[in-house]
């Protein structure tokens, strides 16, 4: 009588390998949101901050402004140069950022064309 012998153990090694390297680039080229702050205004009233570390008050109160309109994804924060003072997204964090630097990202739509930043 034959017996066959099904030769796996050499492959497993590769496997793993495979495996961890898979899965630690994933961290190392995609972020899936920013670490301190990502507010989407797309609701009403006060906002929820979406980071992975989110710091502050969650929700922030929104004042003076609204969230509505259409943004590049979704809604918008809605506001103009008339908004009362005081106007903004209160998070009440002391400001706090790494020396090694850091981004801040915003769109912006439907700007004046005799606006300072339309220019």
């Amino acid at each position: 009588m034959k017996r066959y012998v099904l030769h796996v153990f050499p492959i497993i090694p590769s496997l793993i390998l495979l495996f961890l390297c898979f899965f630690t680039t994933q961290g190392v080229f995609a972020q899936g949101v920013p670490e301190l702050m990502y507010f989407t205004f797309d609701s009403p009233g006060n906002q929820q901050n979406y980071a992975s570390a989110p710091v502050g008050t969650n929700p922030a109160p929104l004042t003076g402004l609204t969230a509505g309109g259409t943004g590049q994804f979704g809604t918008a924060l809605v506001g103009d140069d008339t908004a009362p003072a005081g106007s903004g997204l209160n998070t009440v964090w002391s400001t706090n950022l790494p020396a090694t630097g850091w981004t801040i990202s915003l769109w912006f739509n439907n700007l004046p064309a005799g606006s300072a930043l339309a220019q």
